[in-house]
């Protein structure tokens, strides 16, 4: 008889409720270990109630040994699955299937990820050893997460396309030192949080081009744009760091208010006056750091970010470290001088 899987799950996962299942849906979750027990399973079953579950013990290539499965109750989990290539396979879930979370992690072998999985609120990327490219994502599920961490080879991500307005909990893309492109999330407008740190080959970041936005961090890549930013409206906190080859602060004409931004170490940055570019030409700005920019002028800097800054304490900007004093603006050139 097949015995069902523990429900200790790794990764801090935590189990889902009771299900309301059928006499075909397998109660808690359920990780096969040998062909003989996806067969034993496939022949009276057709979902769990809970997580489905690959792991060391699968032996196939893709996830067609579980054409069978029709419906996910918890989440789906592929962690060190040696011989799994490619996520497609699940050819037995209806379309509009929606899983709590998908973690993909540790695969030897994956190639190919994107095709064949499910919907999901929150879905976790990491360490898959010889992974280069992330697409053909479902559908984004609104207040869902996405996290992408420690990915060797990987180099493209393409984001899910979503329903317009989207809101996001998360976007995180950290420690994938050949990721050269974030592209997609077309649809997504908010995101809660959306960090990009410590990718060190990140060029192109042109998605997801978000409205409103809680913390906002673009880290330690050698991006020449952020086009991510071109419809911004609203950030609790934008921080730029460490990137050596952005020469200015994108035009964010559409810009109404950032909580607090910090602009620290980037080497190249020769203008700020993107800030300014906001239509509706009153302050937007909480309060400011400039650090460390040794090419920006600090005088044009300071002069452009007081004028930007709400209220009068003259504590909301700080402008240290940055390039040498160049002159006094002149009002009537645009990051002119005198």
């Amino acid at each position: 008889m097949l015995r069902p899987a523990s429900l200790v799950l790794p990764l801090g996962l935590s189990a889902t409720g009771p299900a309301h299942a059928d006499s075909s849906t397998y109660e808690g979750d359920f990780e096969p270990t040998s062909p003989a027990q996806v067969t034993e399973f496939c022949a009276t079953h057709t979902g769990v109630s809970g997580d489905l579950r690959i792991g060391p013990g699968w032996g196939a290539t893709d996830l067609s040994p579980l054409g069978c499965v029709a419906h996910i109750g918890g989440s789906l989990v592929l962690d060190r699955a040696p011989m799994l290539e490619t996520t497609r396979g699940l050819t037995g879930l209806a379309p509009e299937t929606v899983v709590a979370r998908t973690v993909i992690k540790g695969n030897p072998s994956l190639t190919e990820l994107g095709p064949g999985l499910p919907r999901t609120r929150d879905l976790v990327i990491a360490e898959n050893t010889i992974l280069q490219t992330v697409d053909a994502l479902p559908r984004a599920v609104s207040g869902g997460r996405y996290v992408v961490t420690a990915n060797p080879e990987l180099q493209r991500f393409e984001g899910p396309e979503a329903r317009s307005g989207t809101r996001l909990a998360g976007v995180s893309f950290a420690g994938n030192p050949r990721l050269q492109a974030v592209t997609g999330f077309r649809g997504v407008d908010e995101v809660e949080g959306l960090s990009l740190t410590g990718n060190d080959a990140l060029t192109t970041l042109e998605g997801p081009r978000i409205r409103r936005a809680g913390a906002v961090t673009v880290a330690d890549a050698p991006v020449e744009d952020l086009p991510l930013l071109d419809r911004l409206q609203v950030a609790q906190s934008l921080t730029l760091h460490g990137l050596p080859r952005l020469p200015a602060v994108p035009e964010l004409y559409e810009l109404s208010r950032i909580g607090r931004l910090y602009i620290d170490g980037c080497r190249a940055l020769g203008s700020v006056d993107g800030l300014a570019a906001n239509r509706s030409q009153r302050p937007v700005l909480d309060a400011a750091v400039l650090r460390g920019n040794r090419v920006l002028p600090s005088d044009h800097a300071e002069q452009i970010l007081a004028m930007l800054a709400r209220g009068t304490d003259p504590g909301k900007v700080v402008v240290i470290a940055n390039g040498p004093r160049a002159g006094d603006l002149d009002p009537g050139v645009p990051g002119g001088r005198r």
